[in-house]
């Protein structure tokens, strides 16, 4: 005997796995927007005052046998000299900045003409010398880092 082909019946509707799979295409799709709205009002910013001094750029220096002019042509004037005890000190600053700044207002920007600023903000500003103390004969007799400030590094978190 021959089998005769079944009928199927496909006004079921959709499966609830096909709705399950959707709902969460569209969840993914609206957290994805969520983000890069975010992103959008998201600043990042640096500032650096003065060129950064590493110890790489002063290992030049030997005490008793470079002079004031040695220095001053390779990293430059200082930014402030000051007489100590029969000789002088010279100061050079420099300053790093990181700063990050979320502003929820932006978002606005996208429905509203007017974009009120509602922001959250933190930064870092530090500033580092390094001293050089030379003698009368404009020979040097000390040199160190007097406040080497930490890596500052972006946090996200502006609390």
């Amino acid at each position: 005997m021959a089998s005769a082909p079944t009928a199927s019946n496909s006004r079921s509707g959709r499966s609830v796995i096909d709705r399950r799979l959707r709902t969460e295409r569209v969840l993914a799709g609206l957290c994805l927007l969520a983000a890069l709205l975010s992103l959008a009002s998201c600043q990042w910013r640096r500032l650096t005052v003065n060129d950064p001094i590493q110890p790489s750029d002063v290992a030049f220096i030997q005490a008793g046998q470079t002079t004031m002019g040695d220095i001053v042509a390779k990293l430059g004037p200082p930014d402030e000299m000051a007489a100590r005890g029969g000789g002088l000190v010279m100061r050079y600053r420099f300053r790093d900045g990181k700063y990050f700044k979320i502003d929820a207002g932006r978002l606005l920007a996208f429905w509203s003409p007017v974009t009120p600023e509602m922001s959250l903000a933190r930064g870092q500003m530090e500033t580092d010398v390094f001293q050089v103390v030379v003698d009368v004969s404009g020979i040097v007799r000390e040199h160190a880092f007097a406040w080497q400030s930490p890596a500052g590094q972006f946090n996200p978190w502006p609390f």
